[in-house]
């Protein structure tokens, strides 16, 4: 259901492809989140080539993902975990509620039991995800059900039952099925699928944080016009862009300072594939963190209003753009240090 160019979709397999884009690195995370503009640090103090970083959400405003009738929000995210940019792996732990709406799998936990290892753009090669249904949810299990990664893909195990060993495609798509499988493996698919969707999100804003961070200075300089950078470009179309402007346009990145990044027509191109994504819309930084001794840097919030993302599906170097928006609101804090 991923492969090929079933436009148009419909807003559960928007979903779905947006999962996948997630784990299997569209556009992947490490240099510059989507556009052709390396790191150079140059402020006082750069960041550090490894740290380690911490991300939440805010209780009132969790990060939610909606595409037509579909929606997923996670109340209570709080992950952390390390990042080296130069190697681009990653370790994360901790944990997340979902919330996917009684026509889904209702309110749930996904908590990262063995913490994810991943480098790049590829699927992760330790960790265990492990989720848990509230009583009198719409999908209820009595037990846990937990997804561990093993050298094929995973191992599916939930207690009473014969494991199931599968492949990450298969994994990522079980709980969309048919015909439907068992409701542990259901909800051991769409836990993982979620969590994938995070990480994309965490990874974005972890790349936005690092290219803030070097490039402080021409941001500064820029002011109220705003840093802008071009996307790849899409065939027989403008290149997109992508604008990074301080709220308070004096010259000087501050702390305390806010910054609004705006996508415009940003097509993140995965050079290995011919499903790409289109992002439009904005994120709102504010309360910039940054200190020298011991180094830190942050936003207290990442705010997205109303960020939008699309399938592109290329043929014969024409883009066709799928009208399935995948819509992100919501927000995420960032904490980064050593």
């Amino acid at each position: 259901m991923f492969e090929n160019s079933a436009l148009v979709r419909s807003p559960i397999a928007a979903l779905a492809f947006m999962i996948v884009a997630g784990l299997f690195g569209c556009g992947g995370g490490g240099g510059g989140d989507g556009d052709d503009v390396e790191i150079t640090d140059d402020p006082a103090p750069p960041m550090p080539v490894s740290v380690s970083f911490g991300i939440g959400t805010k209780t009132a405003a969790p990060l939610t993902l909606t595409a037509g009738p579909v929606t997923i929000s996670y109340p209570l995210l709080s992950f952390s975990g390390t990042w080296d940019r130069n190697a681009k792996a990653y370790t994360l732990t901790g944990g997340t509620g979902i919330d996917s709406g009684p026509s889904l799998f209702g309110t749930f936990a996904s908590q990262l039991v063995q913490p994810l290892a991943w480098v790049d753009s590829k699927v992760p090669t330790l960790g265990r995800i492990e989720n848990t249904t509230p009583a009198g949810n719409t999908l209820f299990l009595p037990e846990p059900v937990q997804s561990t990664i093993t050298a094929a893909g995973l191992r599916l195990t939930y207690p009473g039952a014969i494991p199931l060993d599968v492949d990450w495609e298969t994994y990522i798509g079980l709980w969309a099925g048919a015909p439907a499988p068992p409701d542990h493996w259901r909800l051991a698919s769409f836990g993982g699928a979620t969590i994938a969707l995070a990480i994309d999100r965490m990874t974005m804003i972890l790349d936005l944080m690092a290219f803030i961070n070097g490039n402080d200075r021409a941001i500064a300089a820029a002011g109220a016009t705003g840093l802008v950078t071009a996307c790849s470009p899409r065939p027989g179309a403008a290149a997109g862009t992508r604008r990074i402007a301080l709220t308070q346009a004096d010259g000087v990145l501050n702390p305390g300072d806010g910054l609004t990044v705006t996508y415009n027509d940003c097509w993140i191109d995965d050079p290995t594939d011919d499903l790409d994504i289109l992002r439009n819309g904005t994120i709102t930084l504010s309360l910039y963190i940054e200190n020298a001794t011991p180094f830190s840097t942050g936003f207290d919030q990442f705010r997205f209003d109303a960020l939008t993302e699309q399938e592109t599906d290329t043929v014969g170097g024409v883009v066709n753009v799928d009208p399935t928006t995948i819509v992100t609101t919501g927000t995420l804090t960032l904490f980064v240090r050593p």
